[in-house]
Order: structure tokens, then C-alpha cells, then sequence
């Protein structure tokens, strides 16, 4: 590491604050006993709760309500660009340290272009799930490395009211009795009748 450190400092004017406890509004956060690093994103979740007046909301259990039916619409009834800057808000946050909000956000988002105030509703969910789950993050062990890989994946017959495509889902879990997740895609795939 100081090797390394010496020839960036050839290449490049640096200095050395020490270890990082704060990048792109996450907190890191190091356990060199235990060998962990845990980044979050608690003060910037608190952050967008108050900009879009949802710190004093109401908490809830899940992201979503099960088997949520949102349809398209043609224009949009709620203002466009709060509904887009919400979304935003939320993109950073399940891309960085919230992977368990991502396809929350990756469906909503498909209404980005005509909101209305149903698609509104179930984006303020997701912020009122935040408000309730603003301390979890993503700790990395550094001494469970031999520790298994699992994958899952499930998918909804034709569920999509408006494409009536299929909807399928994976998960990669890291360190299962930890709930680690690497890797979550959505994807949707033609439906093809028979």
C-alpha cells in the first residue's frame, strides 16, 4: 500500500487525510477487530425525507403493497418533475448501499414519463419504509471470505397489466446467515403465448 501510495503521489498532487469516513453522502464506517467496513446512507436518507416533507411520515414494514397493479397512463396527473426527482433521490440510495428498495424503484420508475397520484402513493411508501430502515447499509466481512454464493430467481406469469410480459427477478446472496446481498436484477422478458 505505501508503494502504491508513493508512485500516485509521482503522478499526482495528494495528501493523506487518513482513512475515509465520508464519500458521495455515504458513511463509512471501519471495525478493524471485528474486520468489517459498513458504509450507509443514514444522513442523506434523512436528508431527502425532509426536502420532500416525508421526515414526520409514518413508518411502514414493506416497500410496496403485494401484488400492486400500476397502469400507464397516457399524461401525467401529479407534477412530473417532483415525481422524477423523488425517483432520483431514491436511485442514489438503492445504488449505493439500499439494494432492498431496488426494484421498488426499478418499477416505479417505469411511470416516470405520466404520474399519477397512485404512483405518487407508492413512492411516498418507500420513503416512509426509509424513514423507518434509515440505519441499514452494507457491512462487508473481511473474514468470512470462504463463506457460500447463493443465487435465486423467481418470476410472475405475464403479471405486467401493461405489457403484459413476464417479470423475473434474481438475487445473488453473499454470506446467507448475514442476508448479504451482491447482486439483484430485474428483468423483462416478452411474453410468448402458446
Amino acid at each position: 500500500m505505501v508503494e502504491t501510495k508513493k508512485v500516485l503521489a509521482g503522478r499526482y498532487e495528494m495528501c493523506n487525510l487518513g482513512e475515509a469516513h465520508w464519500f458521495l453522502a455515504m458513511e463509512i464506517t471501519c471495525d478493524r477487530v471485528a474486520q468489517t467496513i459498513t458504509i450507509d446512507q443514514r444522513q442523506y436518507i434523512a436528508k431527502i425525507l425532509k426536502c420532500f416533507e416525508l421526515g414526520n411520515s409514518c413508518l411502514v414494514s414493506t416497500l410496496m403493497k403485494a401484488n400492486i397493479k400500476l397502469l400507464k397512463l397516457e399524461a401525467p396527473e401529479v407534477d412530473q418533475q417532483l415525481y422524477q426527482s423523488m425517483l432520483g433521490s431514491l436511485m442514489y440510495v438503492a445504488t449505493r448501499t439500499r439494494p432492498d428498495i431496488m426494484f421498488a424503484v426499478h418499477h416505479l420508475s417505469q411511470f416516470s414519463i405520466a404520474p399519477g397520484m397512485e404512483h405518487l402513493m407508492a413512492m411516498q411508501c418507500v420513503y416512509w419504509y426509509l424513514n423507518g430502515m434509515q440505519s441499514l447499509g452494507i457491512t462487508y466481512h473481511g473474514n468470512r471470505i470462504n463463506e457460500k454464493l447463493v443465487g435465486c430467481t423467481d418470476s410472475d406469469w405475464a403479471s405486467d397489466s401493461n405489457s403484459q410480459r413476464l417479470v423475473s427477478r434474481y438475487a445473488f446472496i453473499f454470506l446467507q446467515s448475514h442476508n448479504f446481498l451482491v447482486s439483484q436484477e430485474t428483468a423483462n422478458n416478452c411474453f410468448i403465448e402458446h
